[in-house]
């Protein structure tokens, strides 16, 4: 057996494939906000607001937010671009019509 000496790092890695959009947090936190979904004299917290909507909510080395639904979960029936514009939709009525949903798929170092 052999025994490692030294510095060992306990590393991780994150990755997703999201259907939706890039926000920054203040944003983010601006749109939750106008639409109402931040409960009065809560802090809001996007992670469990979205969650409830069934909005996945990834935080990124960018500083940004990936916004979206999990490209994972499409039915299997279902057909790519009509599950596509269906989640926009839903996106838009949060975030607004000007968005532009997007494919993102990303992967990084959790030890950022």
């Amino acid at each position: 057996m052999k025994i490692r000496v030294g510095f060992v790092s306990n590393s991780s890695t994150t990755s997703f494939v999201i259907y939706g959009l890039w926000i920054n947090e203040d944003d983010l936190i601006n749109k939750l906000k106008e639409n109402g979904l931040v409960p009065e004299g809560k802090e809001p917290d996007p992670y469990d607001i979205l969650g409830e909507e069934g909005i996945t909510c990834e935080f990124t080395p960018s500083e940004e937010f990936c916004v979206g639904f999990d490209f994972d979960k499409i039915p299997d029936d279902a057909v790519v671009g009509e599950w596509k514009k269906e989640k926009a939709e839903i996106l838009k009525k949060i975030f607004g019509e000007e968005i532009k949903c997007s494919l993102s798929v990303e992967g990084f170092n959790d030890n950022f």
